[in-house]
């Protein structure tokens, strides 16, 4: 992968070459980039196997929620809960569940207890198994679940997910994803390309805070619905008009995820992207956890 593309749309976004080189530098020794040769805007680099892990996370879930828009992963009307007694000495792994089930949008109802509306048991149990900590963990479904005098759906959504806050974030994406779409054919083809990666930063950054719920749960003309529908006709837009975009690996991964996402059963789906986000999800892992 060649850098200069990455520093012409830094620069276009305001960033300097000193910047870029600094947060390539940083991505090196993390382990999601290794540079394969040539300094600055001619260097070189290929994306590890932490940094494929790391992107095949942000992919697969962009690609799950779109399933979710065209109702591809309909509500089987159970709630799956998830529960943990994990002790003390063994802090790092039940910190680690902990953050699976919370990145992975399932809510608190109480310690140690966790909910979703979809099925995350095969996740936990994989990495519970990982960690040796599996006889530690509760999994169970029921079709209702009271907290205090609350128990329909509607007032459980509203209580235990911030979908109001989703709303506004998610409308500021569509509208940024939309003056794209419209400015795409009079406007520079690097402009856009830069333009259309800080949105895809943007998207991506409300997406890890959403919890996936299905649309049984969401309200009428849900706005993350609506912000990913601007950006499937902000990114074709940006193909048709920029030569650098449509070059872009990166940036184009997405389309083809979604697009063969959309063709495939849910079956097919999971049998495809479950390993990879599970070891996504352990390449990740401190060593704290495993202790």
């Amino acid at each position: 992968m060649s850098a200069e593309p990455l520093f012409v749309m830094a620069s276009l976004l305001g960033h300097s070459d000193k910047a870029m080189r600094d947060c390539l530098g940083r991505l090196v020794r993390e382990g999601l980039l290794a540079q394969s040769g040539g300094r600055g805007r001619s260097a070189e680099y290929q994306v590890t196997e932490v940094g494929r892990a790391a992107l095949d996370v942000d992919l697969g879930w962009s690609a799950y929620a779109h399933r979710v828009d065209a109702g591809l992963e309909p509500w089987d009307r159970h709630w799956r809960l998830v529960g943990f007694g994990i002790p003390e000495r063994r802090r790092g792994a039940r910190d680690a569940i902990r953050n699976l089930l919370v990145e992975f949008g399932a809510a608190p109802l109480q310690s140690g207890l966790y909910v979703h509306a979809y099925d995350l048991t095969d996740f936990v149990l994989q990495l519970a198994n990982h960690l040796k900590v599996s006889d530690a963990v509760t999994t169970f479904a029921s079709r209702t679940i009271r907290i205090g005098e609350e128990l329909s759906d509607e007032l459980l959504v509203d209580r235990l997910w911030p979908l109001t806050d989703l709303t506004g974030r998610y409308d500021l994406v569509a509208r940024q994803l939309g003056s794209i779409a419209e400015r795409a054919s009079v406007t520079d083809g690097d402009h856009i390309a830069a333009s259309m990666l800080s949105a895809i930063v943007a998207t991506e950054e409300v997406m890890r805070d959403d919890p996936q719920l299905p649309c049984e749960l969401l309200p009428d003309r849900w706005s993350g619905a609506e912000a990913r529908q601007a950006f499937l006709t902000a990114h074709s837009a940006a193909s048709a008009h920029s030569e650098l975009f449509r070059n872009s690996q990166l940036m184009q991964s997405y389309i083809h995820e979604i697009d063969r996402a959309l063709t495939e059963t849910s079956g097919a789906f999971w049998q495809r992207w479950f390993p990879r986000l599970v070891n996504a999800y352990q390449a990740r892992l401190p060593p704290a956890a495993t202790r």
